[in-house]
This record gives structure tokens, sequence and C-alpha cells, in this order.
């Protein structure tokens, strides 16, 4: 019998807090005001193994450079072993969203959704903690 702990993943969490937050009527109320272009796991750390669980779920909006709003979550925080020995926590992104809209309604709409999905996560975690050291 293998008594290895089977961690996380950013995608798994990140997946489940979307499709919780989809559900959550603030979010489809919030989504007839903001379509969103897009929204996905971030390619690079998606597959990242998550061994701790000293960090914080943080979610970001801003204006994009050339075209709409982004909202970008990361992990700030410990999630390895190693990033104790840091005299500053560690950043991730793990999660962007985006719509063209460019109106301060969606602005406020995106800080919602991206809100909303951190949310998820969070409880995403909380409910699994025994998957982390």
């Amino acid at each position: 019998m293998d008594n290895q702990k089977k961690y996380l993943r950013v995608t798994e969490i990140m997946e489940a807090a979307a499709k919780k937050a989809q559900e959550d009527p603030l979010f489809q109320e919030a989504m007839k005001e903001c379509v969103l272009d897009y929204q996905k796991v971030d390619f690079y750390n998606g597959l990242d193994e998550l061994r701790l669980c000293s960090f914080n779920v943080i979610g970001h909006t801003e204006y994009g450079t050339s075209e709409g709003i982004y909202s970008d979550i990361e992990f700030y925080g410990v999630w390895l072993p190693d990033h104790r020995s840091f005299h500053s926590p560690e950043k991730m992104s793990v999660y962007t969203l985006k719509t063209l809209s460019e109106s301060k309604e969606a602005f406020i709409r995106m800080g919602t959704l991206v809100n909303l999905i951190c949310y998820y996560a969070i409880q995403f975690i909380n409910a699994n903690i025994d998957r982390f050291d």
C-alpha cells in the first residue's frame, strides 16, 4: 500500500475554484455586464505541486497595455519547503481572466469575477488541507 501523500497541483485548485465560481449567481450576474474573452490556468505553473499551504490567494484587476481588462490571481507565500529559507514570500501567477470591454462597469465586474474565484480557491484548499504537509 502506497502511503505517499498526493499533493494538489495548481491546475486542480484553480479549475475546481473556477467551476464553483461559475455556478455562483454573483458570477453569472457579473458575466452579463462583462463577457470574458478568456479565462485560464497559467500555462507555466499549472502543473506545479503545492506541498505547504502557507500562502494567500490574491486577485487583482488592471487595464491591459493594448486592450481590455485583465484579472490575475497569484499565490503569495510559501508552498514548497525550500521557500521557507527566503526572506520574502514567493509569488506565482496561477490564473488569468480577460475581457475586451474597457468600461467602468466591466472593471468592477472583473473584480467580482476574480474575487469569487479566489474565494472558492481558498475554500477548496481548506477542504483539502490534508493534502498538504
